[in-house]
């Protein structure tokens, strides 16, 4: 089932776009064309404890990736060593889960060049799981 589900997708890849490399190279040159920077991470992994951070001043902005790593630490934050670390600004993303409790990353410049496509930050999640997922195997 797994070789014919593989095989359906090389042709529907290959009837859209001509080659799966073709499929690649029009996604490569979308996010090129929206300010992607290759080698920059899509998003950071973050501590969030809704009864000490500023949610409403970290989420006010959306997506669009507008604070420093201390900013968010000042509003109550809790950063990896890695996005302490980064210079870029970054975007608190809020991920519903339903009645769950939502769960948050933080996004960079390039997790916002996922967005340009669909606004969702769900989606642009799912989009860099499925490159993950391919990247592999």
């Amino acid at each position: 089932l797994h070789k014919e589900y593989r095989r359906q997708r090389q042709m529907c890849i290959r009837d859209s776009f001509g080659s799966t490399a073709d499929a690649i190279g029009s996604v490569a040159n979308y996010f090129i064309a929206h300010q992607w920077t290759p080698g920059m991470p899509t998003h950071f992994e973050v501590q969030v404890d809704e009864s000490r951070a500023d949610l409403a001043t970290l989420l006010e902005p959306d997506i669009k990736p507008t604070f420093t790593a201390a900013d968010l630490q000042r509003l109550g934050l809790t950063l990896s060593p890695q996005a302490a670390a980064y210079p870029g600004p970054l975007a608190l993303i809020e991920l519903k889960n339903g009645t769950d409790r939502s769960t948050y990353y933080l996004g960079t410049d390039n997790f916002y060049a996922i967005t340009r496509y669909n606004w969702s930050s769900s989606y642009a999640m799912a989009v860099i799981q499925l490159g993950q997922a391919a990247m592999t195997g």
